[in-house]
């Protein structure tokens, strides 16, 4: 039995499964509750909806209750038992193609689908891609268990449109397709839309609130409540090891056991940003000795900048998430910029 939890606040979901003493596996739907990627990918309309699936991965019934349900469960488990006979003797296997499938990457091709702009916009956007691609080249595991590949690309639609009005929020992102591989959840669609009364298309701060809301459909934030990613502590902390390594080295805490995430930011902000001071309006003091930035301006902050950087720490979350990603190193002492690779300020990207 598998269950899924919609309530938004991680913290307290995690009280309730203590408290109910919920044995099964629960998943959280993430920070968007009824409207997060689980649900979302298995169409889910109205809550609860449950589904009995069979030993084949197929939904063979759908909101069941009481009796029928055991009746359903029954009938299953009599079709698996009938259909188990002698089993074949395994086919001999090279353990050498099997090594090379796991270890062999898979590209990561990102396709930003838009209408309506001009050339030098679609340039603009076409860089981004480009350098998105080059810091992520890969999927870390993109096969299924028989290694056969099950994501392609990543297809994201890009509309430019007023949605909320001036001084709201800047942009809204969401997941639509997702594939399951080996051992990931991965991302194969989604769109972003950008709020027109708060930028204009092809300006600065729209193109680095692009690579923002790239990250979150990739599965930054969106993807860290789920099986097998899972990163956040009891507190709404991240924990995963290699980017609390990346933090400590680039900002220098070595004690550091977790990774700030914001927690006061309200919905669609909290459990799914790096943390920053005062709504991002001050500086952390907490200074990258790559990009030499201050923290509020790491791009997956909760406010965005025009001078947004990427940290390493984003790209090893990345990381878990299920991508092949690069690291940028230390400024380079005669020239500041990270010696021989893309530049961690997304600005410099489109100069």
């Amino acid at each position: 039995m598998i269950g899924i939890n919609s309530d938004t606040d991680l913290k307290k979901t995690r009280e309730v499964v203590k408290e109910k003493e919920i044995t099964w596996r629960s998943f959280w739907n993430g920070p968007l509750g009824t409207s997060g990627p689980i649900s979302e990918t298995w169409n889910v309309g109205t809550w609860p909806t449950g589904y009995v699936i069979d030993a084949k991965g197929i939904i063979r019934f759908k909101n069941l209750h009481g009796e029928k349900l055991n009746q359903a469960i029954d009938k299953l488990l009599a079709e698996k038992q009938d259909s188990e006979g002698e089993k074949p003797m395994p086919v001999e296997k090279n353990e050498a193609d099997d090594v090379k499938k796991a270890k062999d990457t898979i590209p990561f091709d990102l396709v930003y689908k838009y209408e309506g702009l001009t050339d030098a916009q679609a340039a603009t956007i076409a860089k981004i891609e480009k350098n998105i691609e080059s810091l992520v080249p890969g999927y870390r595991n993109g096969v299924d268990k028989d290694g056969k590949q099950v994501v392609k690309k990543l297809e994201i639609e890009l509309v430019f449109e007023e949605f909320d009005g001036k001084g709201r929020a800047k942009a809204a992102s969401k997941i639509v397709g997702m594939k399951t591989s080996k051992d990931r959840i991965l991302p194969t669609s989604g769109w972003i839309k950008f709020d027109t009364a708060d930028m204009e298309p092809g300006s600065k701060l729209q193109m680095v609130t692009l690579v923002h809301e790239t990250f979150h459909i990739m599965g930054f934030g969106n993807l860290w409540g789920m099986s097998p990613v899972r990163v956040l502590n009891a507190e709404g902390q991240y924990t995963q090891r290699s980017a609390v390594t990346a933090y400590r080295e680039e900002f220098g805490n070595p004690n550091a056991k977790v990774v700030p995430v914001e927690t006061e930011g309200g919905r669609g902000t909290d459990l799914s940003h790096w943390d920053e001071a005062n709504g991002g309006k001050e500086d952390t003091g907490i200074v990258s000795n790559i990009s030499g930035k201050d923290l509020r301006h790491e791009v997956m902050t909760g406010w965005i900048t025009e001078e947004a950087f990427i940290s390493n720490m984003t790209l090893k979350a990345l990381e878990h998430v299920g991508y092949e990603t690069l690291q940028f190193e230390a400024q380079d002492e005669t020239t500041g910029k990270p010696d021989g690779q893309i530049s961690p300020h997304v600005a410099d990207w489109f100069k």
